[in-house]
């Protein structure tokens, strides 16, 4: 009679398939750690943007009506960091000022969108803050 042998075990094309399978996943795994990284950094990076631009309202909100008068029909250009500030002012009515701030990063490599504030002032010292 004829004895059977029992085998058992992997061959190696099968521990190949096993290994490759794995390095597919891997990849895919690596693929969506990297996409939330640079969300999470865009992310900040807009929240960092918007506490500048509001920092650099609350500066101009501080000013008084006749300060900020002088400024009307004008737009201020002002660079600081990687931060681009346009600062424009606009007289609506003789007692009556709308201030309007935008800031843009000047980093390429930032997908960061514009933050835009704008406030009206009054010649009372009252503000109205509006986004």
């Amino acid at each position: 009679m004829q004895e059977m042998q029992n085998e058992e075990g992997t061959s190696l094309i099968e521990v190949s398939i096993a290994i490759a399978s794995a390095a597919v996943l891997m990849l895919g795994v690596m693929a969506s750690f990297t996409t939330s990284t640079k969300q999470d950094r865009d992310a900040f990076e807009e929240t960092r943007s918007q506490a500048v631009c509001a920092s650099m309202m609350a500066q101009i909100e501080s000013l008084e009506f006749e300060e900020l008068a002088v400024y009307a029909g004008l737009t201020v250009v002002q660079m600081i960091d990687k931060w681009t500030f346009t600062i424009q002012v606009v007289q609506v009515q003789t007692d009556l000022l709308a201030i309007h701030v935008t800031v843009s990063t000047t980093n390429e490599l930032d997908s960061v969108p514009d933050v835009e504030l704008m406030t009206l002032k009054t010649i009372k010292d009252e503000s109205l803050l509006l986004s």
